[in-house]
């Protein structure tokens, strides 16, 4: 199947506002390739295993976004970036697009996705070995968001190590990969409901699901309308989007939440998390903690 791919060179401190503005824009995913972090990561004791020079050098020196539709919105994505301009003086950028094949992309991801750890877990591309006394996660993102790599994705599986005990019931909304989802089993969730308005998404986290030995009697994996489609309460819940779509959430969130359910919430960067912050606690949620990494944000809500 044919996409277009429309990548946006620009300096390392855009890089995240950039891909915000793909993902708004219905990118299928966002790839970020940028030195800057490569090089921070390798610097940190335990995040990435083992990284070879080749692909160390392979970066380019300005960081390079890049996502992928299925037509060609060019303009609309250069009338954002030019919108920037008015915020930033400094931002600087070039833009290119290309005709690319599904299955090119999904090889791109190889390139990239190495093992990482978070806590307790390990995420493992599906492709490699890595011994570790860790559960493993074992994922193939292919075209859906999900790779562990990512700030958000990140704090999400740290917070969720923090409340989850075993037994719980799980709902994982904007699921993508099906990662977190699946960390939430692995951890001793009973049961986790992961759903994505993207098929795409779903059919990648149904797959992962299954290499990871989780069946129907452990997950579900629904394509819908976020929080809609489902009707059962949770004792855990997990939405790892972005703040609009957040802030639009919490009285859906709020009527399937089991009482004192726990809510992780990422993918805010932090230029809007008062702006989360302050909504969900004018709403009736109880801010339990805070959490950061680079230019993005978590929280951890208590419904009451």
């Amino acid at each position: 199947m044919k996409f277009f791919e429309i990548a946006i060179s620009t300096a390392h401190n855009m890089t995240e506002i950039v891909a915000d503005i793909l993902m708004e824009l219905g990118s299928e995913g966002v790839n970020i390739r940028d030195k800057t972090d490569l090089a921070e990561l390798l610097e940190s004791p335990g995040k990435w295993d083992y990284v070879s020079r080749e692909l160390f050098d392979s970066f380019p020196e300005r960081a390079l976004v890049s996502g992928c539709y299925r037509k060609n919105i060019i303009k609309q994505i250069t009338k954002r970036l030019n919108g920037l301009k008015k915020i930033f003086e400094d931002f600087e950028y070039g833009i290119s697009v290309s005709e690319r094949q599904e299955e090119d992309y999904l090889n791109e991801w190889k390139k990239y996705f190495v093992p990482i750890v978070a806590g307790n877990l390990a995420v493992v591309p599906v492709w490699q070995e890595y011994k570790t006394d860790k559960p493993k996660i074992l994922i193939d993102p292919g075209l859906a968001f999900g790779t562990g790599t990512h700030e958000t994705t990140r704090l999400c599986l740290e917070l969720l190590q923090k409340v989850l005990n075993g037994g719980e019931t799980v709902i994982d909304i904007g699921c993508g990969s099906g990662i977190l989802g699946i960390a939430a089993l692995k951890l001793g969730a009973d049961k986790c409901y992961l759903i994505d308005i993207d098929p795409c998404a779903a059919n990648a986290a149904k797959a992962n699901l299954a290499v990871n030995g989780f069946g129907e009697l452990q997950a579900v994996v629904l394509t819908g309308d976020l929080v809609s489609d489902l009707d059962i309460k949770a004792d855990v819940i997990i939405a790892n989007i972005t703040a609009d779509i957040l802030l639009r959430l919490s009285d859906g969130l709020k009527s399937r939440c089991a009482p004192s359910a726990k809510i992780i919430l990422s993918g805010i960067l932090d230029v809007r998390l008062d702006d989360v912050r302050d909504f969900y606690t004018v709403n009736g949620y109880r801010i339990l903690e805070s959490a950061a990494l680079g230019e993005w944000c978590g929280l951890l809500l208590e419904c009451q």
